[in-house]
């Protein structure tokens, strides 16, 4: 079945000792740590599902500690992360009432923090991604938005309450437009 699956994700085959000690592995270790590696691929699993990945996906992204973005202008984060671009209209998304036009994009270090929903009580991202079952491997691929020291959204996916614009304030919604799984 292995096998099977392998060769229906265009990955080349490994040999029989990798596959069957990387299975028992699978298996037996801890989610964090469980995978078979071979050549350009990795199969992991978390949350009882297997993952069929090419390496670039699964490495750990070595980013820079900052990038400046203006969001009257798409930007190209390169593979596998993809690129962000705006739409902008009023009282949706993020207000440019609040926030400057000069934006920064990092990345997760650890330790970040975000208000969301209806509780004021900050929540940290650790705890955000466990709950949402956030795949590990893509947790620091994820574009984190900044105006100066506060975080206002997580990728396309969850915006800072203190950052969301009410129905007449000019607005815009971030679209992150990548082929990375991390549902």
């Amino acid at each position: 079945m292995i096998r099977f699956l392998i060769e229906k994700n265009d990955m080349d085959m490994p040999s029989m000792h990798i596959l069957n000690s990387g299975l028992i592995d699978l298996i037996n270790d801890d989610e964090k740590t469980s995978e078979i590696k071979w050549g350009n691929f990795v199969i992991r699993r978390f949350n009882k599902r297997l993952y069929f990945l090419n390496k670039t996906v699964a490495m750990p992204l070595i980013p820079p500690d900052k990038i400046t973005w203006s969001i009257h202008q798409s930007i190209d984060l390169h593979y596998p992360i993809g690129s962000l671009e705006t739409d902008f209209s009023n009282g949706s998304g993020i207000s440019l009432d609040k926030c400057s036009e000069n934006l920064q994009i990092k990345f997760r270090k650890g330790g970040e923090k975000i208000s969301l929903g209806t509780k004021k009580t900050p929540k940290t991202l650790k705890d955000f991604f466990n709950e949402k079952k956030i795949l590990p491997w893509t947790r620091d691929k994820i574009p984190l938005i900044y105006d100066d020291q506060h975080l206002i959204c997580i990728g396309d996916f969850w915006i800072n309450d203190d950052f969301i614009a009410n129905k007449k304030e000019r607005s815009f919604v971030i679209q992150w437009n990548t082929k990375m799984r991390i549902l």
